[in-house]
């Protein structure tokens, strides 16, 4: 059966690449390369540094700047070095779409250990095992989930519990409460300095996510994606469009700090994250709602923010476009096909429909029509 099948595919193996040919008929360039390489938290730095009171993160009536991103994200490092997070070590974030979530990301970067995104939904039995499998100590969850979370303790080699609220970094934000055996996440960054230990990052070689995923192949297993892997798949994602590595990076300085806010409500523990270090790296905000099947407060954002660009799982773009008049965005369906139908209605209202797809193996995006969305927003004259 393999020998027929290698005679009918001409022994065609993805290897080789064979759909490079047909850029370079096109003229077309066939790398981005060289690709910058450095830790996630760079993004922050950098973005604070070229415009610190620009607008990162719009989370439930409140804007967080770079600058306060920054800060708070190193705060958070400062904490979760001295409650002994270090190079090597698994941190988990257990968290909703969230500010409080955004500085994590940003926070473990700096400590040099690895992060653990888990969706709030998954099965605890599933928790467990991968808590077990990779020797978490440290978990941000939420303060409602606090037995849940005792739970797994009781389970797992989990020791030290750091806690957020949904309304952390929020236009209602509440005071924090400290509960006994565990740290509050606003608390820690209240106390904290934002001075954390200088951290020898290697961004191509050490692990900066584990992200847990079966496919259609069963069991769950442990994804591992340095920082260079994800940072370089943002040019690779863009850099076609924007003209490799060098026109990403300069796109990137030019409108960084611009009021062209992107919304994401897909889980951030699951694909949305990534969407998220994308669209930072890209130096733009991102509008994120706790509740991502909360449609009417979908609907409520995109008329309050105008988001340039809404990302969003076909489900959602089902209840946006069927709660939505004039829809004057950019809209890019994930996860899965979107029908045509909703694509149609939503273009009919005023939106440009794209696509992309991928894989948590490869830190996400395997194959994304930017260039054919630009040939449809530019005027024939320019073509």
């Amino acid at each position: 059966m393999a020998e027929k099948f290698e005679k009918l595919a001409g022994k065609v193996y993805a290897s080789d690449k064979p759909w490079l040919k047909y850029y370079e008929k096109l003229g077309l360039p066939t790398t981005g390369e060289p690709y910058p390489a450095f830790p996630w938290h760079y993004i922050v730095d950098r973005n604070a540094k070229r415009s610190p009171n620009g607008p990162a993160v719009y989370y439930d009536g409140r804007k967080t700047t770079w600058k306060e991103l920054e800060e708070y994200s190193k705060r958070l490092a400062t904490a979760l070095a001295d409650l002994g997070v270090k190079k090597g070590d698994v941190v988990m974030i257990r968290l909703p779409n969230s500010a409080a979530f955004a500085i994590s990301i940003w926070g473990i970067s700096r400590t040099g250990a690895t992060q653990l995104w888990v969706d709030p939904l998954r099965a605890k039995p599933e928790v467990i095992r991968q808590l077990n499998e990779v020797d978490c100590k440290t978990i941000i969850g939420l303060d409602v989930d606090l037995d849940y979370i005792n739970a797994l303790k009781d389970e797992t080699k989990l020791e030290t519990i750091l806690l957020a609220s949904k309304k952390d970094y929020s236009a209602e934000e509440e005071e924090p409460k400290e509960i006994p055996g565990t740290h509050n996440f606003r608390r820690l960054i209240e106390r904290y300095p934002p001075n954390p230990p200088k951290v020898d990052i290697d961004p191509k070689k050490d692990c900066a996510l584990l992200r847990f995923t079966g496919g259609a192949t069963g069991i769950p297993k442990g994804v591992m994606s340095s920082h260079y892997n994800v940072t370089s798949c943002v040019r690779q994602t863009f850099g076609l469009t924007f003209g490799g590595a060098k026109g990403f990076d300069y796109l990137s300085s030019i409108i960084v700090g611009k009021d062209l806010p992107v919304m994401i409500p897909i889980i951030m523990a699951h694909l949305g994250g990534f969407e998220y270090i994308y669209i930072s790296d890209l130096g733009l905000p991102i509008v994120l709602l706790p509740d991502n099947r909360d449609y009417d407060a979908m609907v409520r954002a995109i008329e309050e923010y105008k988001p340039i660009m809404v990302m969003a799982v076909p489900a959602q773009w089902a209840k946006i476009e069927e709660k939505m008049g004039e829809m004057p965005m950019i809209g890019m369906p994930g996860t899965a096909p979107l029908s045509p139908g909703v694509m149609d209605r939503v273009e009919d209202k005023g939106g440009l429909m794209t696509d992309a797809c991928g894989q948590s193996e490869a830190n996400v995006v395997n194959v994304a029509n930017f260039t054919g969305l630009l040939v449809r927003m530019l005027p024939p004259e320019v073509l």
